[in-house]
């Protein structure tokens, strides 16, 4: 597990998992921003133009990073495509003899339709926005369907190669602990009904 082959394997590993922590973290603050915990949140966020907008860099840097880890092109040098043939090489060995893994990528090549989706929203959208096109249709369930996949396969790597679990950080975003739009929306109605009841008592 210490030889040079190994330990350059779970750099790049380490690097594709930093890329879809990134990418998770962004894509789990816009479905918050979109779908908060109560309707006090939603309520505010409604009329908050300033969320909207971060609402919008989110979900773009999520379409990005996953993009970067589900791409086939040559010079996206993190996709998992292009490291499932490092896997492959017969002086890794492991990749052919655990069938969860190879059913995995298996599943992931029969999504191609929605990684095609990914590809058209990221390269006429967001990486070349002079260029208008239509909306491919890619939903939440598509990108759910997504992030969920990849996590499992980066997760199994980790266990056939290096004998330990990982678990989805939340470096920055915690929607179990993100009380800062619970705030402002409760101090927003407390400035409303405390100007109401000024209004009412003229």
């Amino acid at each position: 597990m210490n030889s040079p082959d190994y330990i350059k394997l779970k750099e790049q590993l380490e690097q594709i998992y930093l890329v879809y922590t990134k990418g998770f973290e962004a894509y789990s603050f816009n479905k918050y921003l979109i779908k908060p915990s109560s309707e006090q949140e939603e309520n505010y966020l409604r009329n908050s133009k300033i969320f909207r907008m971060i609402g919008v860099s989110m979900f773009k840097l999520s379409v990005l990073e996953l993009h970067k880890l589900v791409s086939n092109k040559k010079n996206d040098q993190l996709n998992l495509y292009d490291f499932s043939k490092i896997l492959k090489r017969e002086d890794m060995k492991k990749y052919s003899s655990d069938l969860i893994l190879m059913e995995k990528f298996e599943v992931l090549d029969s999504y191609q339709h929605l990684t095609q989706k990914l590809k058209i929203l990221r390269d006429k959208h967001y990486a070349h926005t002079d260029i208008i096109r239509p909306d491919p249709e890619l939903t939440y369930d598509d990108l759910d369907t997504l992030y969920d996949l990849v996590f499992t396969i980066i997760e199994q790597i980790y266990i056939v190669y290096f004998e330990c679990q990982i678990k989805r950080l939340s470096v920055v975003f915690d929607p179990d602990r993100f009380e800062m739009i619970k705030i402002l929306a409760r101090e927003k109605d407390r400035n409303l009904a405390e100007r109401f009841k000024k209004f009412s008592n003229r």
